[in-house]
């Protein structure tokens, strides 16, 4: 599904906004850092002071030996990754609703040049076993893109986040055959805080070879870490990095960021602040009759099925994403941000269930 219609005719400004974690501002901790930082000089392309303390403080939270390579954004991120670990005759294996295979206008076909294979998802998540078909369908035979990396996305596209021992089950099935685990942790923070656990359990602990960290979707203004576990990937990503367009000359504001967003556990302050309302949210409208939850709430994204009459009249006092109208019902999303209040979260409810 594809959540990203924006209806321009209103005047969304005014409007109370549940449309992404995108569309919330900066936290006014990592903001304070980066009017500090920007007092003075710093050395370019990543080789400044602030660089080097992110990544031992990222190192210190995984508590493992890993590398760090900051990039501008997700898809960066991502493709940064990927093309590092795997060459074009190879395949990616991701479930059939993964960011980078549905939403980013096809940047990993262009750039890597490999092919995606694709499982049905259940709740947004992979299907093993037809991975495992994928194996022995295509493994050796020279005239089939050789399967090579598996790529999850925690959360998953629709809010659902993979346990640890989800994550354990696919980084031992590919080890095992010779593939590769990258995870898109666009909101990673998220799921974090739903399981209550750390970076180190959830990721260095069941043996992900490269994580994209996110940052952008959970309070900073850009930027996202790729902690590589593999050094041979990390150092193939340091010349991949300008090649694909993520190498910044003023580097230090990401990793200025990051300190911000890693100090006292800010990255789980914040997402735990969006998880929270949108468990209010869940308690409320689980059982009105006419609002259908379409997957389980795990994270801070609500998706819904409601009468279209009823969306039609919220639209124009929220600005939320549509994916589809059918039958007179229509399919929605809610997000909610560290910037939202409890005020917003119940006068939605309060619609919701006023209808």
């Amino acid at each position: 599904m594809l959540y990203g219609i924006i209806l321009l005719e209103v005047k969304y400004m005014d409007k109370i906004f549940f449309f992404s974690d995108n569309t919330s501002g900066v936290h006014p901790r990592i903001m304070q850092a980066l009017v500090d930082g920007n007092q003075h000089h710093a050395r370019s392309y990543g080789n400044d002071e602030y660089s080097k303390k992110a990544k031992e403080m990222i190192t210190e939270i995984m508590g493992k030996e890993c590398y760090t390579v900051f990039v501008l954004g997700g898809t960066g991120g991502n493709i940064l990754a990927l093309d590092a670990m795997m060459s074009s005759y190879e395949a990616l294996i991701c479930a059939d609703c993964c960011h980078i295979h549905t939403t980013e206008t096809s940047a990993f076909e262009k750039i890597v040049g490999a092919k995606i294979y694709t499982t049905t998802s259940k709740n947004g998540k992979i299907n093993l076993e037809e991975a495992k078909q994928y194996l022995l369908e295509n493994k050796g035979n020279i005239h089939h893109n050789q399967p090579k990396v598996i790529s999850i996305a925690q959360t998953t596209e629709f809010g659902t986040v993979y346990t640890i021992e989800e994550i354990r089950e696919i980084c031992d099935f590919a080890h095992n055959n010779g593939l590769y685990v990258h995870v898109d942790g666009a909101r990673i923070s998220n799921a974090l805080t739903y399981l209550n656990c750390t970076l180190k359990e959830m990721i260095a602990d069941t043996n992900v070879d490269v994580l994209t960290f996110g940052g952008t979707k959970n309070g900073m203004m850009f930027g996202e870490a790729n902690v590589y576990f593999n050094q041979e990937f990390y150092m193939k990503s340091c010349f991949l990095q300008k090649q694909n367009l993520q190498l910044l000359s003023k580097m230090r504001y990401i990793p200025i960021s990051f300190i911000a967003y890693l100090e006292k556990n800010l990255y789980l302050e914040i997402a735990n602040t969006a998880n929270q309302l949108m468990y209010v949210f869940k308690e409320s409208v689980t059982d009105l009759q006419d609002v259908e939850l379409l997957y389980p709430i795990e994270s801070n994204q609500a998706f819904l099925r409601i009468p279209t009459r009823l969306s039609n009249k919220l639209i124009n006092k929220y600005e939320y994403a549509i994916s589809k109208e059918e039958n007179g019902y229509t399919e929605l999303r809610f997000v909610t941000s560290f910037i939202n209040t409890l005020e917003e979260v119940n006068e939605l409810i309060r619609d919701l269930k006023g209808y």
